[in-house]
């Protein structure tokens, strides 16, 4: 599930609180680090580069899922040509071409997903 920057950016700076208030408390008491104390330093780093990259990605356009959608084209789909790749009008038959334009070996099963789609916008796109 996607996450909201905001959510995001609150975590980071829980995550660098607590990294923080770990390295504070080791200077004060004038000493290094425990072996326990440098693995949650680092598991609070770790998860701050993690949210980074997530944020990253959001603000490059993705979803921070990893989730890419895939645009979804008719074979052929060409933008000089509107008979390739078009919207169809209300009330086209998408059954009528989808059979003409494409080389199916099995004709039934062309016609059948044509005539789901066709209810489907009949209905508005619901069931």
């Amino acid at each position: 599930m996607a996450r909201n920057r905001n959510v995001m950016l609150y975590e980071r700076a829980e995550h660098f609180d607590k990294a923080d208030a770990l390295t504070k408390a080791a200077v004060e008491r004038g000493r290094d680090l425990t072996a326990e104390e440098k693995k949650q330093l680092q598991a609070h780093m770790d998860a701050m580069e993690k949210i980074d990259a997530e944020i990253s990605r959001l603000d490059a356009g993705f979803p921070a899922n990893g989730y890419r959608p895939t645009p979804v084209v008719m074979p052929g789909a060409q933008a000089n040509d509107p008979t390739k790749g078009r919207i169809f009008a209300k009330g086209e038959s998408t059954v009528l071409t989808s059979t003409e334009r494409t080389a199916c070996v099995n004709p039934e099963l062309v016609s059948a997903m044509g005539a789901q789609m066709d209810a489907l916008a009949a209905k508005g796109g619901t069931r």
